[in-house]
């Protein structure tokens, strides 16, 4: 037996797999469409497990209802267009849509700072403010994985080949993606 918390802080799989299957599968996608994402979703378990290739992208934005307190904002490459002389003439309305309650999204928040406090993102921590995030590494160690918030900013960062080759056995998620994210982010301020 293992809190969500416990699981979560250590990547655990078993228990992600056994929660999703308590829950169903289309719970799971339904939510997952609600916090933006577009990808086919696998219909089985092991998307429990990350079996699904999610852009970047589309992955950090889905860790915005945690951060906003349950609400998502699709992400825009352009907020605002000025004249030369200052002139708004183009303003981003944002539209957002709730995706859980603001409990759950703090419940969520919270366990994801643990994740950097003691957990598998570690290598994460030491910067101001609210910090969290997520490790993930795919099945022998093509990928590496951390997507992060520190107060309101979320970034995300994927390390790997574009041949789908293994970056090698010592390589994961919280050694490899999560120094990177927090030196990018200690370099772009706050």
């Amino acid at each position: 037996r293992v809190s969500l918390s416990r699981a979560l802080v250590y990547s655990y799989n078993i228990p992600a797999v056994k929660t999703m299957q308590k829950t169903g599968v289309k719970p799971v996608h339904q939510l997952a469409r609600r916090a933006g994402i577009t990808t086919e979703l696998t219909p089985d378990l092991s998307l429990a497990l990350g079996a699904v290739d999610v852009s970047p992208l589309e992955m950090s934005a889905a860790y915005l209802p945690f951060v906003c307190d349950g609400s998502y904002t699709l992400p825009t490459l352009i907020g605002s267009i000025k004249t030369h002389g200052g002139e708004t003439i183009y303003r981003h309305q944002p539209k957002k849509s709730t995706v859980m309650s603001s409990k759950s999204a703090g419940r969520m928040r919270m366990m994801l700072q643990e994740v950097v406090r003691r957990g598998t993102g570690k290598r994460a921590a030491g910067l101001s403010g609210r910090v969290g995030g997520k490790t993930g590494t795919s099945d022998e160690n093509r990928d590496a994985w951390f997507i992060g918030f520190q107060n309101q900013r979320i970034t995300g960062v994927w390390v790997g080949h574009d041949r789908n080759q293994s970056l090698g056995k010592s390589e994961n998620g919280g050694r490899t993606a999560a120094p990177i994210w927090k030196d990018y982010m200690a370099r772009t301020g706050n």
